[in-house]
């Protein structure tokens, strides 16, 4: 893992490898807040003892069979308002990454990959803000390779789902690809089209399903995400608009 064949310009370029570490994407801010980091540099482990999942769970992944990795982006122009822009750039990306292999993928609401309504990848964005702007963004990545024995029964990995044995470095080096593909289509100003794929690949989308929001559990169908990243819900004929951790997904 020191080293992959991305052909990209400089999105895992500079590869940051060690065979254990508490967590990626604190390395990775670290090396962020050093004059002159290089754009693109990957911070990958074999083990991470102290990763972060969203809504401040624990991100359990066995030693070295899956990729646990952050990526150090500098999108200066990117307004902290628009830091959801972010989680198309990273969900997209991963979400073509997958599809190389495997059909049935489906983007979860704000940034899971889901196959088979099953968990293979959890994506965790940290951004430090200067003036209103996005100095620096980190993109933390654990994705299931080869794992095969889980503790929660709503995750999978390409072996569980196979059969077969990946190499990590090939999908590193693809996922670092897709990642550098995405961004710069962002930093070109086309939004739309990342917004589009995105919406267009959701779990749910315009599907009748059961949530809970407020205490209350109800049935709804998923229309897309707006401007600001909130996840809008068509229920009893009207549309109704969710902030992260306003609602939860019920099964």
């Amino acid at each position: 893992m020191h080293k992959i064949l991305a052909k990209t310009l400089f999105v895992g370029q500079n590869i940051q490898y060690m065979p254990e570490c508490h967590s990626t994407n604190d390395i990775a801010a670290a090396i962020a807040k050093t004059r002159g980091s290089w754009e693109g540099t990957v911070v990958v482990t074999d083990h991470q003892t102290k990763g972060r999942g969203q809504r401040g769970n624990n991100w359990q992944s066995a030693k070295g069979q899956n990729l646990t990795f952050s990526v150090i982006l500098n999108p200066g122009t990117l307004r902290a308002t628009d830091h959801f822009h972010l989680h198309y750039v990273a969900s997209v990306a991963v979400f073509n990454t997958l599809k190389a292999y495997l059909k049935d993928v489906k983007i979860k609401w704000p940034n899971d990959i889901l196959i088979k309504e099953k968990k293979i990848c959890g994506i965790l964005i940290e951004n430090s803000i200067s003036k209103g702007h996005i100095e620096n963004s980190i993109m933390g990545i654990g994705l299931n390779v080869n794992q095969d024995i889980f503790d929660h029964e709503r995750a999978t990995s390409l072996k569980d789902l196979t059969g077969m044995i990946y190499s990590r470095e090939e999908i590193l080096a693809l996922l670092c690809e897709q990642l550098e593909a995405a961004y710069l289509i962002l930093r070109s100003g086309n939004l739309a089209t990342l917004k589009a794929q995105y919406n267009r690949n959701l779990f749910r989308r315009n599907q009748p399903a059961m949530y809970e929001a407020h205490g209350e559990v109800f049935s709804g169908s998923i229309e897309g995400v707006d401007q600001h990243g909130r996840l809008i819900i068509e229920r009893a004929g009207a549309l109704h608009y969710y902030d992260f951790k306003e609602i939860s997904f019920v099964y």
